[in-house]
């Protein structure tokens, strides 16, 4: 086990419950844009960048809506999105629900390190005091909507709110597809302090970024294997709507493993038998200390503008946005 801050102990549950809005798979390659991020002033949407989310209030430039709640995510390419605020009235969820289209609920395995965290003030999510636990939200992708919308595709992305106090130096997992021991199809993980790989495929790690995020913080990680260059370009990773400082692996899985993926390469989710996982792996023994607020899929790569209008709505209030 690896520490960089402290763990916070879970609260109390605290959770809304609403339903999501619908994603079309024939939408799954159009851009919808958005407007301006939280961490810096807000600035004019360029030429092109004036769409709006099917989740809710939001044409161009309407900055106010996104710095409310996330009723102004974009359902544009959407596969799966998790808000992670089921726990309420006292009763302890067995599952997390999905609020896209075709819902995927995944299953709570839990344990003595997971918990659910709560501020009424629209920050639920769910919670680990050790890494290294069994604990977990998960789900087979067999037949699913991840593995129909993802396998084979040039794009992606995987949209998170998370802090992290510690990880295991074995990796442990944010949002992850694979199977078993596999390090991930398409998968956020950590195994230092202060840093986040992005695998694909099985053994590729395509990089690892500079995140140090003790406190509540929105992650975007994109794949788009339709740019010609540089290599690196294909998969990002963003912390509250900036592009994170690229590391130099020089330890662990990622520098055994790097490898860029090459132009209009694709994702392979093959064969069956592999899960959708939150917060670990399916067998277990790879949780991280912090809390993850959370997690959606996209089976494009959102736009630059996208991100910032995401950023701001999802800081304001991770929960799912009251109807």
């Amino acid at each position: 086990m690896i520490s960089s801050a402290p763990a916070r102990a879970p609260a109390g549950p605290a959770a809304r419950t609403a339903a999501g809005a619908p994603a079309r798979r024939q939408r799954a390659r159009r851009a919808a844009a958005g407007a301006a991020g939280p961490p810096a002033p807000p600035r004019e949407p360029a030429a092109g960048e004036d769409g709006s989310g099917a989740g809710g209030a939001g044409g161009a430039g309407d900055i106010d809506a996104c710095t409310r709640d996330a009723s102004c995510l974009t359902d544009d390419g959407l596969v799966v999105r998790y808000f992670l605020d089921e726990a309420a009235l006292g009763i302890v969820p067995t599952q997390v629900e999905d609020a896209a289209e075709a819902p995927l609920t995944l299953a709570l395995t839990t344990g003595p390190e997971m918990g659910f965290v709560g501020d009424g003030a629209g920050h639920s999510g769910l919670a680990w005091t050790a890494a290294s636990g069994n604990s977990r939200a998960s789900a087979p992708i067999d037949g699913t909507k991840i593995q129909s919308l993802l396998h084979g595709s040039r794009t992606g992305t995987i949209e998170a709110v998370l802090r992290i106090a510690e990880v295991s130096s074995q990796g442990s997992r944010i949002v992850h597809i694979g199977s078993d021991t596999e390090p991930g199809r398409f998968t956020l993980r950590s195994d230092r302090p202060g840093q986040v790989d992005f695998w694909w495929n099985g053994t590729s790690c395509g990089g690892s970024w500079d995140v140090r995020i003790p406190e509540r913080a929105v992650v975007h990680g994109v794949l788009d294997t339709t740019v010609q260059a540089p290599a690196v370009a294909r998969l990002r990773l963003y912390v509250n709507g900036a592009p994170a400082p690229r590391l130099t692996p020089t330890g662990g899985y990622c520098a055994e493993d790097a490898r860029l993926p090459d132009v209009d390469a694709t994702l392979d989710l093959l064969p069956e038998g592999r899960h959708f996982v939150l917060g670990n792996r399916e067998i277990g023994g790879r949780t991280f200390s912090g809390a993850l607020y959370y997690a959606a899929l996209y089976a494009r790569a959102l736009t630059d503008a996208e991100i910032q209008r995401h950023v701001a709505g999802l800081l304001a209030s991770d929960d799912r946005p009251a109807r």
